[in-house]
């Protein structure tokens, strides 16, 4: 069976594409990353392959696939980061979806308010008593975890889904300031995102990123 050709759509920005490009660098497997602009948008978002016009778009051999939960499991399963068996797939999509619904998503809720006092008062609650809850079910799960992941003993979705939030949010210049007295109350998950960026896997996704 000849090797599927992969193609990769959206913005030049981490945002609702990075987990799949890192799974793509992960596995170690070709894929075209086409980053386009907002003059591109204009046309692309009339093309019928922009099913719902929105992106990313995943091209498979020219079909393209859309939504990126749907585009991550795709690739997780493809790739061997999430069990093509449901129960045993379960609990690290239990963890997916909690890390990219109740914690990264709720985190971008705060860039959608256009008043500056609603804005902020958003973020407040958000980096000092959402965050810090959340991350807290996290840090519990790594206080029972005897491999060092957070489900099993390989890395899954699961970790991956954390790996792109600690890189877009927990420790970016932008809310590190905020984020840095979360993760010292949180010694469970500072040290597993210092393992995991120190893996050679991740320094090799790095080492082919696109530096802002």
């Amino acid at each position: 069976m000849a090797t599927p050709s992969y193609k990769l759509i959206y913005f030049g920005v981490q945002a609702r594409a990075e987990l799949a490009r890192m799974l793509f660098r992960y596995a170690n497997v070709d894929f075209e990353d086409v980053r386009i602009t907002r003059d591109d948008w204009a046309t692309l978002k009339q093309d019928p392959k922009t099913k719902f016009g929105q992106v990313p778009i995943l091209e498979i051999n020219g079909k393209p696939i859309a939504q990126s939960q749907a585009i991550v499991r795709y690739l997780a399963q493809k790739f061997g980061y999430l069990p093509t068996d449901p129960d045993a797939a379960l609990p690290i999509d239990e963890l997916y979806a909690f890390i990219n619904s109740d914690i990264s998503d709720k985190q971008f809720l705060g860039s959608l308010f256009q008043d500056p006092e609603a804005k902020e008062k958003y973020r407040s609650d958000y980096f000092g008593n959402q965050l810090p809850t959340r991350l807290g079910y996290i840090e519990k799960i790594l206080e029972s975890s005897t491999s060092g992941y957070l489900v099993g003993d390989k890395l899954t979705l699961a970790d991956l889904a954390l790996i792109d939030f600690a890189q877009r949010v927990l420790f970016d210049k932008d809310w590190i300031e905020r984020t840095k007295p979360v993760l010292e109350k949180l010694p469970k998950v500072s040290e597993y995102l210092q393992k995991r960026f120190e893996d050679p896997q991740y320094k090799a996704y790095l080492e082919k990123k696109p530096k802002a």
